[in-house]
């Protein structure tokens, strides 16, 4: 084909000369481009559409001149990515249906009962099988240990006190306390063992 042949061609003629040209374009891209650019010359016979050949390569060498910009209409509409429609979101309640709002409350009651009865076996079976203790031993407990904290004190506490007075330096104060220290807290711990023992005798026989 030569110059003289190519001043008018067919759209299709178009794109396969575009291609020798390093310009790739479909049919239906070069269509709308066509629609785009009346700079391009057109011939029309009958239903067939003659592209004028030096002028579309003069168009569509300006465009790529012009930078990546430029070449937003060069784009294959056809593979454009079509979105679909985000489906209903289903309702909560089935339609045509009449709420009973006595009867949600009582739902609601019967599923907060059943939850606390599940929460108390809960807890009574984590105390059958000790890993929880019960209120009223944890007081007595502690009740225990707090009468054993406060008598270690005061019968060490004048001990302690000379053992201050009689010290040499202020590092063997420090020790004198610290020791007064150790034997208050040691009182409290072991009178809590004590009470442990005695309140789960299968406990200590394990051990």
């Amino acid at each position: 084909m030569t110059e003289t042949d190519t001043l008018w061609v067919s759209q299709a003629d178009a794109v396969q000369l575009l291609a020798r040209e390093g310009d790739k374009i479909s049919q239906q891209a070069l269509s709308e481009y066509l629609k785009k650019h009346p700079e391009v010359a057109k011939r029309h016979e009958g239903r067939r559409v003659w592209v004028h050949w030096p002028s579309l390569k003069s168009s569509r060498a300006t465009r790529a001149a012009r930078g990546p910009a430029s070449q937003a209409p060069l784009l294959d509409m056809a593979h454009e990515p079509t979105v679909s429609p985000a489906p209903d979101a289903p309702s909560d309640a089935p339609k045509g249906r009449i709420v009973d709002p006595l009867a949600a409350r009582r739902a609601e009651a019967d599923t907060a009962r059943s939850e606390a009865e599940a929460r108390r076996a809960r807890v009574l079976a984590d105390e059958a099988e000790g890993r929880v203790i019960s209120r009223d031993t944890a007081v007595n407990a502690f009740t225990s240990a707090g009468i054993a904290l406060v008598r270690a004190m005061e019968e060490a506490r004048m001990v302690a006190v000379d053992e201050v007075r009689a010290a040499n330096d202020v590092r063997e104060a420090v020790l004198a306390m610290r020791k007064y220290e150790n034997q208050v807290r040691a009182a409290f711990a072991n009178r809590l063992s004590e009470f442990a023992v005695a309140a789960e005798p299968d406990l200590a026989a394990a051990e």
